[in-house]
């Protein structure tokens, strides 16, 4: 009995102490200014979860339950599930490439051969956009990792180009004085 209650103060404390963890992260992502807002909810789950799993296998040792089987049961269990979940996986390693190299962030238009639209949130499965037309879009990250992206956001300068046709006897200077007044009137 000493054990038990040993063993569930342990679990309580432990899981209490992981959720406060994870707000305190997500609350200090939020203030610094120089963590990615696409990475906080990540950073704040995952300190959350690995505590949490270390509170339980600590728990279970506390009743006496031999730990090296119970992570070697996690292990293989871990392994099955990895191969009954092969196209999950893939997104996950996709969207922590994502994560990892930045090709876009949040707020930020993309274009793919399937998706585009403005990034709403970045997750470890997933990508959300909402698309020019105003629809919300879930799109699974190795969908969009394992295609050629456009970024139209990321870089600030663009340069166009565009024909315009004139009368042969039009004066040509008076016609580019007049395109050229128009576009130094646009920001």
């Amino acid at each position: 009995l000493p054990r038990l209650a040993s063993a569930a103060l342990l679990l309580v404390a432990g899981l209490v102490l992981a959720r406060w963890i994870g707000r305190l992260i997500a609350s200090f992502s939020i203030r610094n200014l120089h963590i990615d807002e696409t990475i906080r909810p990540v950073i704040a789950a995952v300190v959350r979860y690995g505590i949490s799993i270390i509170v339980i296998v600590a728990a279970l040792g506390q009743l006496g339950v031999q730990t090296a089987s119970i992570l070697a049961v996690l292990g293989a269990a871990g392994l099955a599930i990895g191969l009954a979940l092969q196209g999950t996986l893939s997104n996950i390693a996709a969207g922590l490439m994502l994560l990892w190299l930045r090709p876009f962030r949040v707020g930020e238009y993309i274009e793919t051969a399937s998706v585009a639209g403005v990034v709403r949130e970045i997750g470890l499965f997933a990508t959300t956009l909402d698309t020019f037309d105003g629809l919300y879009r879930f799109v699974p990250n190795s969908q969009i990792w394992n295609t050629p992206l456009l970024n139209q956001s990321r870089n600030r300068a663009r340069m166009g180009a565009f024909t315009l046709g004139i009368p042969l006897d039009a004066d040509a200077a008076a016609a580019q004085a007049a395109v050229r007044a128009v576009l130094e009137q646009d920001e």
